[in-house]
């Protein structure tokens, strides 16, 4: 299962919160039993084989858009995980743009995989067919945007941030701008927040989906708060409203 762990810090205690990408079988209901006739299929995704993949689907076609794992993943779920590239570029090649949006059974695109994982090249292969994934959350909510910055992959969430539609940010459409906030915050990518955060100040006040707002991540990292040659981050947020 791929999964990770977001540590908070509250009121100086350790708070470990759990996210998965893969998931086990928690979620009765939604589990696909009919994998079996793609586990030769499943064995090519895994081991990187582009020619056996091409060959299984030259003669399964279907496949392509098929659900092929118990957890009801897709040929590109699998590849994305896998962090074959190649694969998925060719997979996006023969998918439409609404097979780009088939989900696992916990809400889960491929391009959440990708995100997670830190690749550019499966992230914008899957943009380039398909804009509309950048604002596709899971179950829970989490855009592509929050699954970089959660594993810290910064570069790549600093890319996503510019091609996130900002309507989708806005407090009155949910609380996913304040939590991108928190998180940058959390992991340091300063320059999103603040600019997050100039461009709507509201979210500095706003609760994310767990009650917090992004002034009280910014609270919880003392390193903020030290003085230096130039004007630290803290003073930029409020002085910037």
């Amino acid at each position: 299962m791929s999964e990770w762990f977001h540590f908070i810090s509250f009121s100086g205690k350790k708070i470990k919160i759990k996210e998965s990408l893969a998931g086990e079988n928690d979620k009765k209901g939604n589990i696909n039993d009919d994998v079996e006739i793609y586990t030769e299929l499943n064995k090519a995704l895994q081991s990187g084989d582009w020619n056996a993949v091409k060959e299984f689907l030259n003669t399964h076609p279907h496949a392509k858009s098929a659900k092929i794992t118990d957890t009801n993943k897709t040929a590109l779920h699998v590849a994305a995980e896998a962090g074959y590239e190649h694969i998925v570029e060719e997979l996006v090649n023969i998918m439409s743009e609404e097979n780009l949006e088939i989900k696992d059974f916990e809400g889960f695109t491929a391009l959440a995989q990708a995100s997670f994982r830190g690749s550019y090249r499966m992230v914008d292969c899957m943009l380039g067919k398909n804009k509309n994934l950048i604002s596709m959350g899971n179950d829970e909510g989490n855009i592509p945007l929050i699954l970089a910055l959660y594993n810290g992959q910064l570069d790549l969430a600093r890319y996503l941030y510019l091609l996130t539609p900002l309507e989708i940010l806005m407090p009155e459409n949910g609380t996913m701008g304040a939590a991108i906030v928190s998180e940058a915050i959390y992991n340091k990518a300063l320059d999103i927040a603040l600019d997050l955060v100039k461009l709507c100040p509201r979210l500095a006040i706003a609760q994310d989906r767990i009650g917090y707002c992004p002034l009280y991540a910014l609270a919880c990292m003392p390193d903020y708060f030290l003085g230096g040659n130039q004007l630290v981050f803290w003073k930029r947020w409020i002085y910037s409203g």
